[in-house]
Formats: C-alpha cells, structure tokens, sequence
C-alpha cells in the first residue's frame, strides 16, 4: 500500500472509509524534519511538511447522515500541522456546489474542528431538503416540508464540528436567496 497504517492511521482510515473513488495527481512532498524527527509534543511547521495535490472525480461522504458529495473537484494540502483543500466544483443530490473550502487549522492535540464553507445553487426544493436532512429535520421540526418549496436557490453555507468523536458542538449557518419561489398547500 501507499500508505503504511501505521502513519496518521484516523486520516488513513477516514479516507478509507468516506472516500469511494476519484484521482489525485500534480502532488508534491516536501518533508525537512530534524534528525529524530519532530519531539514528542511540539507541532509540525509548515517548513517541515507540505503535501500539496490535485483531485477530480473524488465521491466522498463528508459526515455520516450527509448524502454523498460527487465528481468534487479542486486542490487540496497539508502544510505542517494544517489541513485545508479547496472545491472547485461537486454537486450533491443534483445541486452544484462551488467555492468550498474545508480547514482543518490544527491536526495534532485535543479539541480538532474542522471547518467548511461552501455555495450551492440549484432546485431550491432540493436544496432544503439537503439542509433538512443534514441538521436533523430542522424545516420540518418548525413546521416546513421542503417538497412544498419551488423556484431555484442559492446558498452559501459554513458548518464546523469537533473531529473527535462524542459531544460535537456541531455549528451550521446557511444564508441564501429563492428565485422563482413558489410554496405550495
């Protein structure tokens, strides 16, 4: 394999698990550690690790309950204890989604977030119902079935969460504009 388990075996099996295709290419590596490597407790700088690569046609399940993310495009990189990527294009249920970024600021340590910005545009019907189902039937618990929404949507949306398991302190905002709209009975 490519990569040993025994290296950063969470990225390793996250990858694994949320990754089902797609292409990386155009990386390049550049690692200066010092003899011995990095001591225990101190973080990685950027000078001493970089990784930085290309990506297309990737489908990833970024969080369990989210649908699946298709034909993601863009760039990604590690720079010594950081984590950040940037999406070109992908869609999501039918929806175009642009302009992502997702930041993970620190790797190593307790209390890692990540972060994740993005636009999606298309039917505004099936954008709430992504959003629905992604924040545990938030339209729906304030009495709004999103099959009752027409027109086409735009939206630009932040989520961040703890990557360790547990308690999540999941955050999410969504601001947007319906074209068209239409709400049905």
């Amino acid at each position: 394999a490519l990569w040993p388990k025994e290296q950063s075996p969470d990225a390793r099996d996250w990858i694994r698990d949320h990754v089902s295709s797609g292409r990386i290419g155009g990386a390049v590596f550049r690692l200066r550690l010092p003899a011995g490597g990095v001591p225990a407790g101190q973080a990685i700088r950027e000078d001493q690790v970089r990784l930085t690569f290309a990506y297309d046609g990737a489908d990833i399940l970024a969080y369990d309950g989210l649908p699946v993310i298709h034909a993601a495009r863009g760039a990604g990189g590690l720079l010594g204890d950081e984590y950040g990527m940037n999406v070109q294009s992908a869609s999501i249920e039918g929806i175009g989604l642009s302009q992502g970024l997702v930041q993970i600021p620190r790797l190593a340590g307790a209390h890692k977030r990540i972060y994740v910005d993005g636009r999606a545009a298309g039917d505004a019907r099936q954008i709430l119902a992504v959003v629905d189902g992604s924040t545990g039937g938030m339209a729906r618990r304030n009495g709004f079935d999103p099959a009752r929404l027409g027109g086409q949507g735009e939206v630009a949306f932040s989520l961040s969460r703890y990557l360790e398991s547990g308690p999540g302190d999941f955050r999410v905002a969504y601001q947007g504009v319906v074209k068209n709209a239409k709400v049905s009975g």
